[in-house]
């Protein structure tokens, strides 16, 4: 495999801003592993190690930070929307990443399946074998819910856990996707947004009146 450093790429990830069973904040990286999948993944992610390594999903682009999260929904419950962040930053440090993007990766066995097939044991043993290898700290990948491929998928391998990446100091913008225009503007283009029911309203019985 032939290496990318990524040093100064623009990353995203949305992630959800508490935890679901003790309400207590969240911090913007997640290193998910198996067997045990993160609040964020419920289902083990494609290139996720065995614990206690981990891996980090960031992307290159706004939009793809959104369709890695939700995935085929078109519309989103507000709610759900709003319950999670999204962080912004840039790699700080130079980061040397497997490349499966490139064209030379065809000679390490690349496919489209290791991107965008559903079987995880194949990817997440190309994972292993690439954090094996002393010159990789990630995997670039393409993104497979974007068809464009005009994003990327950074994978950051490092221990399992809710910790920053590799322990550096990364400069780091949360904001309220809902109010995030350029994002609802990406999402629009693409048919996707936020449900405009606004669900979160509380319902009351209706009042029934005597006929007249």
């Amino acid at each position: 495999m032939i290496g990318v450093d990524v040093k100064g790429r623009e990353v995203f990830r949305l992630f959800l801003s508490r935890d679901p069973k003790s309400g207590a904040k969240r911090q913007p990286f997640m290193h998910s592993s198996v067997p045990a999948p993160s609040a964020d993944h419920p289902e083990s992610g494609r290139f996720d190690l065995r614990s206690p390594r981990g891996t980090c999903y960031l992307s290159s682009a706004r939009l793809g930070a959104w369709v890695e999260v939700f995935r085929e929904a078109r519309m989103v419950d507000r709610r759900d929307a709003r319950s999670r962040r999204m962080m912004q930053s840039r790699v700080p440090r130079r980061l040397v990443l497997a490349d499966a993007t490139s064209r030379s990766a065809i000679s390490d066995g690349v496919t489209l399946d290791l991107h965008a097939g559903s079987n995880r044991i194949d990817t997440q043993r190309f994972a292993a074998a690439i954090d094996a290898d002393p010159a990789f700290r990630g995997i670039q990948a393409w993104l497979r819910h974007d068809p464009s491929k005009s994003a990327h998928t950074l994978a950051l391998f490092d221990d399992e856990g809710e910790h920053a990446p590799y322990g550096w100091r990364w400069n780091v913008t949360m904001t309220d996707p809902l109010d995030d225009l350029e994002l609802l503007t990406e999402l629009a283009a693409c048919g996707l947004g936020v449900a405009g029911v606004p669900h979160d309203l509380p319902v009351v019985k209706p009042v029934s009146r005597p006929r007249r």
